[in-house]
């Protein structure tokens, strides 16, 4: 037996769901044929499948949650109507799930137990006036923090931030100030496309694949894909940028790779002197439903992230 857990169910929307379950029946389809399994009677490929998580967390980013009942393909924004039948297919497969447990015992130290507890008073919207003195704690200009916590937050952490042009803003102004006071170019790098319109789609229709990315030599990264994870390349992992290798065309033109530093990268030794230095290749991604293509570097810009 074949057993799948997904943590985090919140973060999994419907139509992320709906291709859980195709990505499995196709990875299945000689298991299908060996058996003599019909795989339009099976779900998932077939695989026991548990869903760990609270629905009360954080939604999934762009796209429909699990427990979205009230969306119509009317109301979907543009960018993501190309996901609605997917998503509607996901709504299907949410039905297949007859069974639910809910856990009744918190296992956390007795330390961290005020902090659980206030997460799921501000969770069901019962918060009191101590939660949010607690909580106020952490704002950066009003909260507890000394000047090297907030060094350390503004130089080194990931910030989440709720809309996109937030994301741009930060990044802008950080890596403007790198380039302007350690006289570093910008490298702008413009994904290629197989067709002009191309450029006109969000990068949610190429699985992530930006249309534009800004990186000056010493900027923090993170990757969007696992690239090698066997070695430490997953996505996630943070990185800082050393160079960027042109072809012919030299600056300007689409590079042919690009070398970060990872500190995590624990594989064969690419470059003798460097060992934790990985170069990275672009990638090809497929808008669904057409043949539009967008070739681009699986990286963002680690400054912030956004959760839009």
């Amino acid at each position: 037996a074949e057993l799948l857990v997904v943590d985090e169910v919140s973060f999994i929307g419907r139509a992320f769901f709906a291709r859980m379950h195709f990505r499995l029946q196709q990875a299945k389809r000689r298991c299908f044929s060996e058996a003599g399994l019909d795989p339009n009677e099976h779900t998932f490929g077939n695989m026991s499948i548990i869903l760990v998580g609270d629905f009360g967390q954080l939604e999934p980013i762009e796209d429909w949650s699990m427990c979205d009942n009230e969306a119509t393909y009317k109301d979907t924004p543009q960018r993501l109507r190309h996901m609605w039948k997917h998503a509607e297919f996901g709504k299907e497969l949410t039905k297949t799930f007859t069974e639910a447990f809910m856990l009744s015992r918190i296992h956390r130290s007795k330390d961290d137990m005020w902090w659980t507890e206030s997460s799921l008073r501000l969770r069901n919207f019962t918060c009191t006036w101590e939660d949010y003195e607690w909580w106020r704690k952490h704002d950066l200009d009003r909260g507890h923090f000394n000047d090297d916590q907030k060094a350390y937050f503004d130089e080194h952490a990931v910030w989440l931030c709720a809309r996109c042009e937030d994301v741009g803003t930060r990044n802008g102004r950080k890596l403007a100030h790198m380039a302007e006071d350690e006289k570093k170019v910008i490298h702008k790098i413009q994904a290629e496309h197989s067709r002009a319109s191309a450029s006109r789609h969000p990068s949610t229709a190429f699985n992530g694949l930006r249309s534009v990315i800004n990186l000056v030599r010493g900027c923090r990264i993170m990757m969007s894909r696992n690239v090698a994870y066997r070695f430490g390349l997953a996505n996630g992992t943070r990185g800082k940028l050393v160079g960027v290798v042109y072809g012919p065309g030299g600056i300007g033109s689409f590079p042919e790779a690009i070398v970060v530093e990872v500190p995590e990268y624990c594989g064969p030794a690419l470059y003798e002197q460097e060992p934790k230095w990985v170069p990275l290749l672009p990638l090809l991604n497929m808008k669904e439903g057409t043949r539009m293509t967008r070739r681009q570097f699986p990286v963002v810009a680690g400054f912030a992230l956004t959760i839009n």
